[in-house]
């Protein structure tokens, strides 16, 4: 996650999401935050994205430019990415 968002201070990446096991949520935010004090991140513990708020959680994703959005494996599967999307993202993982 470190050097993930040392690339996104160059702008190379714009919303950085990273997907962490279920059990590793509250370690990963606490230990981004030791690290960026002054970030804002959004982590989708369960009542930020539980069914009936899952949809404001994306919204307030795409709207507010936060510097790392943090969610579990679980919640990461509940989301629908188009498949044209996702394709060229499997391509590249695939050949690595």
């Amino acid at each position: 996650m470190i050097a993930a968002e040392w690339n996104e201070t160059p702008g190379l990446i714009k919303k950085p999401m990273y997907i962490v096991p279920n059990h590793m949520l509250g370690q990963a935010a606490n230990e981004f935050q030791q690290f960026y004090p002054m970030a804002h991140i959004m982590v989708a513990d369960e009542d930020g994205f539980h069914k009936e708020n899952r949809t404001r959680f994306i919204s307030q994703a795409a709207l507010n430019d936060p510097d790392a959005i943090i969610l579990t494996h679980s919640a990461f599967k509940l989301l629908s990415v188009k498949k044209e999307t996702i394709k060229p993202v499997r391509i590249r993982l695939s050949r690595n």
